[in-house]
């Protein structure tokens, strides 16, 4: 199930998108991806790198968050949050904004 985001949602803790990192061995939690630049594609739209950066929630466990930008939820639709980098696996994230 993806996680649910209001249109223009004004509140930035509600535009959270979490992630899980897989090291590049494929076995690992990826542990050094703070502040990596995701991508995103929303409604069937382009891929597009989002604005903000990967922070993390518990990078020992390969746990980060994103939080979009209001503009970045300002189309209704599905949508895709993917991130990969040199040490860790392509991982993505399903997300949809909806009115409400």
């Amino acid at each position: 199930m993806p996680y649910t985001i209001a249109l223009n949602e004004s509140n930035a803790s509600r535009r959270i998108v979490y992630l899980w990192c897989v090291g590049s061995n494929g076995t690992t939690p990826a542990t050094g991806e703070q502040g990596g630049q995701p991508t995103f594609s929303l409604a069937g739209g382009p891929t597009i790198s989002t604005s903000s950066t990967l922070r993390a929630w518990n990078s020992g466990q390969g746990e980060y968050y994103l939080v979009l930008t209001q503009s970045e939820a300002s189309v209704v639709g599905q949508g895709v949050l993917r991130f990969n980098s040199g040490t860790a696996l392509e991982t993505s994230t399903p997300f949809q904004v909806v009115a409400y």
